[in-house]
């Protein structure tokens, strides 16, 4: 039965993640989990300076924002994550990883692009979501997965055997 099927008892099972399991620790899951943390640092990085900004958004000298206007943004970048999550991780599964790197690579770098040019701040809402999609891509495939019984992956690609 298909991997994607409605029924959650037709997964497919595999010994793969059990023979990870049984690899040593080498210089590739080290490498594996110290890319991982950058890349979730830089993202927290991201989302902190999104919100220290917003004060100086409001300024009549910059795009004088309002509260509401400022929250409406805010709003369009967690519904950007969660949705770009949700996709890319589905994407990732289906074509793989490196392939979903480099196309959201260059989705983040278009979402940066379009953003900082956007005329209106209405404009800017569907180019804000699209750069947190991207963002968030990064999280929805996590490289966890290489060495999974050392650090479990929120996506489990199958189902252990007993």
């Amino acid at each position: 039965m298909a991997v994607g099927s409605a029924n959650p008892d037709s997964s497919v099972e595999t010994t793969v993640p059990a023979r990870l399991d049984r690899l040593p620790w080498a210089r590739l899951h080290l490498m594996v989990v110290v890319a991982l943390g950058i890349t979730w640092v830089l993202d927290g990085l991201e989302v902190t300076i999104v919100g220290s900004l917003s004060g100086v958004l409001q300024n009549e000298h910059t795009l004088h924002l309002s509260s509401e206007q400022i929250g409406i943004v805010a709003s369009c970048y967690v519904g950007g994550a969660v949705l770009g999550a949700i996709v890319f991780g589905w994407l990732t599964d289906r074509f793989g990883r490196r392939t979903m790197f480099y196309i959201t690579l260059v989705i983040y770098l278009g979402g940066v692009l379009l953003t900082a040019v956007a005329g209106a701040w209405q404009a800017s809402l569907s180019f804000v979501s699209l750069l947190a999609s991207a963002s968030a891509a990064s999280t929805a495939s996590p490289p966890s997965r290489v060495i999974r019984g050392r650090c479990p992956s929120a996506y489990p690609s199958a189902r252990r055997r007993k």
